[in-house]
């Protein structure tokens, strides 16, 4: 299975583009992954000009973020317009370096108010995929190095990292560790054993997690990997009661990993066509074909 991306998305809704002029900016500011991030949308001459800026200082420790992004100009009509790019953002050696990425020249000011705006209300999206990030290792809150070697009796091989823990432990919070160390299979009988495509820091959370800490990004993916149900719980409450993803990522993950208290609250709360025309804007036919449906018959309950 695929190392699980880091994703997020950010939203300017504008209801005056015909009153931008050239000092005119719209700003989205938002945290995601222990990352400030900006959405600037700004009216440069005849262009509509839109970049997406990684507000990390610059500091002495490197550090590095490659991103793949996909900005779309969405009409209230369906109507859209979508460009993708790939960038990496990173410290530099001068502190006023702006460390942003865009398009200059997205679209021409008069092709947005024609083919876009409608009572000069349009919805501007970046998409961001993170595809790797350096320098970024938070400080970890359980230690499971070689310091702890005398209480475990399995060695988990990550990548280059070894993570020292209970086979027992394990099985108990885990049907997938049950059966490949508990069972029959020659990882039982092995003192280390190599995990495969999965990212170190995320299998470092998700042991932290099942050992009574709190959930963040990436664990989901390995508490339902790994068929451990006191994981995805604590994953789904953080979901419903802490986190701060939009309504459409948390849709998507209620929908793709089965969590159906996730989904109940979600669904609670769509309110409006606008909310559901949030849902699917961009490609529906990359949409479960279940979520689309429920979402369709949602919209029949409001007429």
């Amino acid at each position: 299975m695929d190392i699980p991306q880091k994703e997020f998305e950010m939203k300017c809704f504008i209801d005056d583009i015909d009153c931008m002029g050239e000092v005119d900016e719209r700003i989205v500011e938002e945290n995601h992954f222990n990352i400030p991030w900006k959405l600037e949308i700004q009216r440069s001459e005849d262009f509509l000009t839109i970049y997406l800026v990684c507000s990390k200082p610059n500091q002495s420790d490197h550090w590095e973020v490659k991103t793949e992004i996909t900005v779309q100009v969405l009409s209230i009509d369906g109507t859209s317009q979508t460009m993708k790019s790939y960038h990496r953002y990173k410290n530099v050696d001068n502190p006023e370096v702006y460390n942003h990425f865009g398009w200059y020249d997205f679209m021409t000011w008069d092709m947005l108010e024609n083919n876009f705006a409608i009572n000069g209300e349009v919805t501007i999206q970046a998409n961001v995929r993170i595809l790797e990030m350096v320098g970024f290792r938070k400080e970890n809150l359980k230690v499971f190095d070689e310091s702890v070697k005398e209480f475990s009796d399995i060695v988990l091989v990550v990548r280059d990292r070894k993570f020292y823990t209970s086979k027992l432990f394990l099985g108990f919070q885990s049907s997938y560790f049950k059966s490949l160390l508990l069972g029959d299979f020659a990882e039982s009988r092995q003192s280390e054993v190599v995990l495969k495509n999965i990212n170190p820091d995320d299998f470092q959370n998700f042991l932290e997690l099942i050992h009574g800490e709190s959930p963040i990004d990436g664990v989901l993916h390995l508490a339902v990997l790994y068929d451990s149900p006191t994981a995805i719980k604590r994953c789904e409450e953080f979901l419903v009661k802490e986190s701060k993803k939009t309504l459409k990522v948390k849709l998507e993950l209620s929908t793709r990993y089965n969590l159906k208290v996730l989904k109940e609250k979600c669904m609670s709360e769509i309110k409006s066509i606008d909310d559901i025309r949030s849902l699917v804007s961009g490609n529906i036919d990359e949409m479960d074909s279940s979520l689309s449906k429920e979402l369709f018959k949602k919209c029949i309950s409001m007429f």
